[in-house]
């Protein structure tokens, strides 16, 4: 007896210690030394960190089998959830009294109460926040009536969206949606992202496999599981009304629920998952510190070109070209660091091969100066006009459009120009939006002396 209650403490202590280890990675780790400072660390250290407490687990489990039960580590796992959450919320307290530099905001998750709330705000009370949610999910299921069987694939809601939404403001031009409207990278609802990328196929599936979980956890019912149900059930929910997918902490907390409900399975086979997982978490782990790596000498890269030296920076951009010609961040950047250079025929070229990636509003301006650089005005226009339409609020576009059209000596198209800019009202006041204004004003009063 008094063995059993070592072991079932042991356990206890084991599933406790990595999970605070695990989750602490996945929810306070920041790093100024990578691209993203707050969520790109996050995925990092979480995998690294848990890819070795998995090494850790496993080990134990080869070397003394049976000694360390699921449900011991299920109620020690629990333990450092709680612990975990409590330390997020009082730093949270913390940086609200300015009591600790905020590095970000972070918000505390109540499963019933709140989303009970947010679905009387999203359906009953008219305010901007929950018209722009409605705005936004109307594009996207337009968007994702284009290819609704399949969808547009991996990274199709950010290749794609900003093009509907700037295509539907353009048709209701003066619509009260115009003045909500921003640059926006996710549909705020994990399941329309999930149906815009995969289609009803990619739902379906989805689908599928919650309901496969959710019998077998029935046949085979236990506290564990009932508990991973309850989870699995909160992250679908809360999946409705934001994007929960983004973070680690989210998929930490569904890889231990999958776990809890299969265990029965999983346990049959639990000396090939220990090998396999001594085998394969070295290497994942190799290439998880390669990534990072990589990550922060594209930080250096462009700390360096912001502080005036894009010119020397190219040669260490066109290394890193081969390995991240897939990330749309990059490409903006890469883009972003020619045209300061001055290479602006190649700035257009790997523009253009980012905007297969990602369409945005400051991809789109971006794309305009290079065009108004290489001196076609004609095409300059187009694109700050599309960028206009994607933020009607936006100043900035129509602020270049009047600059363009005085340069091309277009006296009609600018004065109308600028009779919108000083008609616009101002969403978001600022020092730039109000000098773009005055100047406008300032050249239209010389104009007409």
């Amino acid at each position: 007896m008094i063995w059993g209650y070592c072991q079932v403490g042991a356990g206890v202590i084991t599933g406790f210690s990595v999970g605070v280890a695990v989750l602490s990675a996945s929810v306070f780790t920041v790093n100024a030394l990578l691209p993203d400072e707050l969520i790109e660390p996050k995925w990092y250290a979480a995998c690294l960190v848990a890819m070795a407490g998995g090494i850790v687990l496993a080990a134990l489990r080869l070397a003394r089998p049976g000694s360390i039960g699921f449900a011991a580590l299920w109620r020690g796992f629990g333990a450092a959830c709680i612990v975990v959450c409590t330390a997020q919320a009082a730093l949270f307290l913390l940086q609200e009294a300015d009591i600790v530099r905020s590095y970000g905001r972070f918000r505390a998750l109540c499963c019933s109460g709140v989303v009970a709330l947010g679905l009387a705000l999203a359906l009953c009370v008219k305010t901007g926040s929950s018209r722009g949610r409605w705005f936004i999910a109307m594009c996207t299921v337009e968007l994702i009536g284009r290819r609704p069987l399949l969808g547009h694939g991996p990274g199709g809601f950010e290749a794609h969206y900003m093009n509907v939404q700037a295509d539907w403001l353009s048709r209701h031009e003066g619509c009260p949606e115009a003045m909500l409207a921003g640059d926006v990278r996710h549909p705020l609802n994990e399941w329309l992202l999930v149906a815009t990328d995969y289609g009803a196929v990619g739902v379906l599936a989805v689908m599928s496999l919650a309901a496969f979980a959710v019998a077998y956890a029935r046949r085979h019912s236990s506290a564990e599981s009932r508990d991973a149900l309850r989870i699995m059930a909160c992250a679908g929910v809360f999946s409705l009304f934001s994007y929960p997918l983004l973070y680690p902490f989210t998929w930490l907390m569904l890889a231990a629920s999958i776990a809890a409900v299969f265990r029965g399975a999983l346990s049959r086979h639990w000396l090939a998952l220990s090998v396999a997982i001594l085998v394969v978490s070295p290497v994942c782990f190799c290439l998880a510190v390669s990534r990072v790596s990589l990550a922060m000498e594209l930080r250096r890269v462009q700390d360096k070109a912001m502080l005036g030296f894009s010119e020397r920076m190219m040669a260490h951009y066109a290394r890193l070209y081969p390995k991240l010609r897939g990330d749309s961040r990059f490409l903006y950047n890469y883009a972003a660091e020619q045209y300061e250079a001055g290479r602006y025929a190649s700035a257009l070229q790997t523009v253009r091969e980012c905007g297969r990636l990602l369409a945005s509003y400051d991809l789109c301006l971006l794309k305009g100066d290079i065009h108004r650089a290489l001196g076609d005005r004609r095409a300059a226009m187009r694109c700050y006009r599309r960028a206009h339409w994607m933020v009607p609020s936006r100043f900035v576009p129509l602020y270049e459009m009047y600059n363009v059209a005085e340069e091309r000596g277009d006296t009609a198209a600018s004065r109308a120009i600028a009779r919108e800019i000083l008609a616009k009202p101002v969403k978001v006041p600022s020092r730039e939006t109000l000098e773009m204004i005055e100047d406008v004003r300032r050249r239209e009063a010389e104009r007409r002396r």
